[in-house]
This record gives C-alpha cells, structure tokens and sequence, in this order.
C-alpha cells in the first residue's frame, strides 16, 4: 500500500470529514481512504479501461510531446532482474 499525504487542507475541509468519519465511527483517515477508493472506482467504471488507458496516454503525450522517452519499461524490468541475480548470488555464498 502507498502513503498519501494531504498538506493545507482547509480547516472547514477537516472539520467536515472529521465530523462525518466520526458520523459512520470511521477515522477521518478511514474516511478520506474511503472517499478516495470509492471516487476511483466509480470515475473507472464511468469511462472505462479503454478511456483510462487513453486519458494517461494524452497525458503523456502532452507532458513529453515528441521527446517521449522509450524503452523504460524494459529498462526497469532488466534493472531488477540484475538486481535480483547479484542479490541471489550474494546470498548463495
């Protein structure tokens, strides 16, 4: 699981989702965790995997235009795939 952390969120902001976390005996932690989960999977069934998928493409497109790097994905795996051999070799001595 990931840490996400919120910074100056209006007083009247906390107020309220402390009031109603406490409303449905909830943490305003479990609350907002809920909020967020619940807003998610609701705009992923609204446009769907397909326009998921597109609406991060055109991001990406628009963040790097033409310079758009490639191959990372490879590069990622065949990083941790290195790291995993030196770290099975270290522990096989």
């Amino acid at each position: 699981m990931k840490t996400l952390t919120v910074r100056q969120v209006p007083d009247e902001v906390h107020e309220a989702l402390r009031v109603k976390a406490a409303q449905k005996g909830r943490s305003v932690e479990e609350h907002v965790r809920q909020l967020l989960a619940e807003d998610a999977a609701k705009r992923f069934r609204a446009g769907g995997k397909a326009e998921a998928l597109k609406s991060l493409q055109d991001y990406v497109r628009n963040l790097y235009g033409d310079a758009a790097p490639k191959g990372v994905v490879d590069e990622f795996l065949a990083e941790r795939r290195e790291e995993a051999r030196r770290e099975y070799e270290k522990d096989a001595q």
